[in-house]
Formats: structure tokens, C-alpha cells, sequence
């Protein structure tokens, strides 16, 4: 009698250990489910605000090189027109991957000087349209606009009205 008593009690215990890793194959999963969620909502944010801090970087630079190269000597003109057109042309070279990755001329570059109302080169600007503040006709103004929430570099995820609280709406820089 005793030793029916050990069998079915080893039984038992067996029997218990087989259901409690049975009851456990599923849980794996939803753990993993729970934790990818969270880990990819942190790559997402991470690699948007990385590209946003790219581009405006990139657009402070195109706009300071831009002015340089508009600074510099042209050969055989004096014009401010030639000039313009050359800061404009090194803001365009240098912001060409952030145009590209928004899905092409979307960003709008002004060279102004000393008259607001007008620049002297414009590119992707609409007719009426101004980005030029500069009132010293001795200085030289370029002005690069972006604008992020019509056309983000990485798609948006979920309802855009909760996204928009996150990321900029217009991205500027000016030299």
C-alpha cells in the first residue's frame, strides 16, 4: 500500500510539472510582444529625432557656406546677381540629400539683400512668397526653409494630430 501511495503521489508531481510548462508556453510571446512594442517606439523616436538634428545641421551649414561663397570674389563680374546665384548654388549642393529624402523641392532657399520684398535668387519659392528679412544693403542674407510637417523624412506612425505635438513644423536657418 505504501508504495502505490509513492507512485501516484510521483504521478502527481509529474503530472503538475508537465501542465505548469504547458501553461507557460504562451507567455513568452506576450512578454516579447510587450517589450518589441516599447523597444520599437524608442528606435522610431530615435532615428526620427536623429534625422530631424541632421537636417537642420546640414541646413545651418548650407546656409553659413552659402554665404561665404557669396562673399568670395567672382571673376569677371561685380554684380550681386552672379553672387546670389553662387550661394545659392553651394546651399542647394550642400542640402541636396535633405531635398531628396523629403521627396524633392521642398525646400525653399532665399538669398536676399537689403530689400525684403525681393531676393535676388530664389529656389522652390511660390510667386508673392518671402523668406528675406534683411534691410542693410551691405549685408547678404541666405535663408533656408523646410517644411518638416508637410513632408516628414520619416513617415509619420499613428494619428498625425498626436505627432505633431513631437516634431517641428518648419525647419529655418539663416546666414
Amino acid at each position: 500500500m505504501h508504495g502505490s501511495k509513492v507512485k501516484t503521489v510521483k504521478a502527481q508531481i509529474a503530472s503538475f510539472a508537465v501542465s505548469a510548462t504547458s501553461r507557460q508556453k504562451g507567455a513568452y510571446a506576450v512578454e516579447f510582444a510587450f517589450v518589441f512594442i516599447i523597444f520599437f517606439l524608442v528606435l522610431y523616436g530615435m532615428i526620427t529625432y536623429g534625422l530631424i538634428f541632421a537636417a537642420q545641421q546640414s541646413m545651418n551649414f548650407a546656409a553659413e557656406s552659402g554665404a561665404r561663397a557669396g562673399l568670395q570674389w567672382q571673376a569677371g563680374s561685380t554684380s550681386l546677381t552672379v553672387r546670389a546665384q553662387r550661394a545659392l548654388a553651394v546651399a542647394a549642393d550642400h542640402t541636396g540629400w535633405v531635398n531628396q529624402m523629403a521627396g524633392g523641392n521642398k525646400l525653399k532657399i532665399a538669398v536676399c539683400n537689403g530689400n525684403p520684398a525681393t531676393a535676388l535668387a530664389v529656389q522652390n519659392l511660390a510667386a508673392g512668397e518671402n523668406l528675406c528679412q534683411q534691410t542693410d544693403p551691405n549685408m547678404l542674407e541666405i535663408v533656408i526653409r523646410y517644411p518638416y510637417a508637410a513632408s516628414p523624412l520619416v513617415p509619420y506612425l499613428g494619428p498625425v494630430s498626436i505627432l505633431s505635438v513631437a516634431v517641428p513644423q518648419m525647419l529655418e536657418s539663416r546666414s
